[in-house]
């Protein structure tokens, strides 16, 4: 298989790269068993992602070779329901079409291309994007991530970068925050304070806010706080709640 991703509900969906090879979906529940065979179709897939919002908790995501995002609903028994699918819609040359890899969150998944552009759609209109896709790489786009409570949507490629853009992407001006890396980027992952790449020399970097060290997104940090304090008001101090305890 060429890429899986683990649903929140005990199903794991799998694809190849081969064309015809279609996705499939596993029940850890019952030992791996197979309960979902997708058809085989006229394309490869590079990568697999399941929605994780309230419009497409049991979809699973397929990024394929001819640059469309697919889509099925896992709930219809056998071959799961086929829905509306989004694309790259760029011709740009030989592969620069190529959907690379997808992921998503809150009712909203993102994309990356061949040709270094990052989509982002939303799952009850999946075929139109919400902003014109802005080309944050110059080369490849190997891997996406996107947070929808944390407004941010992480890209990392060939061309050795980051990409930070922030949501919601219908300001058309906003600015894509890119940070250089010394390989390429093959997968990404961030929280609000850290951001941790795995790169093609075999590295994984951690990027701590915490420590003030590398990549740090203030507003991230600071919306993380506001929501800490809004759940801790009328608690009183947790030190001094700490202290009080020990005496």
């Amino acid at each position: 298989g060429n890429g899986g991703d683990g649903g929140s509900f005990g199903l794991v969906a799998a694809a190849g790269a081969e064309h015809g090879a279609g996705v499939h979906v596993y029940d850890t529940a019952r030992w791996g068993a197979a309960c979902v065979r997708v058809p085989g179709f006229d394309a490869g897939v590079y990568g697999v992602a399941w929605g994780r919002g309230p419009f497409d908790n049991n979809v699973v995501h397929a990024a394929c070779s001819d640059g469309i995002v697919r889509r099925w609903d896992v709930r219809a028994p056998g071959t799961g329901a086929r829905l509306d699918a989004a694309s790259v819609g760029e011709s740009t040359g030989r592969n620069r079409r190529v959907a690379r890899c997808v992921d998503a969150d809150g009712g909203l998944f993102a994309f990356g291309s061949a040709f270094g552009s990052v989509h982002v759609h939303d799952a009850r209109v999946p075929n139109a994007p919400l902003a014109s896709p802005k080309r944050a790489h110059s080369d490849c786009v190997n891997a996406v991530a996107i947070d929808a409570k944390l407004g941010r949507v992480v890209s990392g490629g060939d061309d050795c970068g980051i990409a930070v853009q922030r949501l919601p992407l219908t300001l058309e001006d906003a600015q894509v925050t890119f940070a250089q890396t010394p390989q390429g980027v093959l997968g990404v992952a961030f929280d609000h304070s850290r951001l941790v790449i795995g790169c093609e020399d075999t590295t994984v970097r951690v990027f701590d806010a915490e420590l003030g060290e590398g990549f740090v997104d203030g507003e991230a940090l600071r919306q993380a706080m506001r929501e800490l304090n809004r759940r801790t008001q009328g608690a009183g101090s947790i030190l001094h709640r700490q202290r009080r305890t020990t005496q």
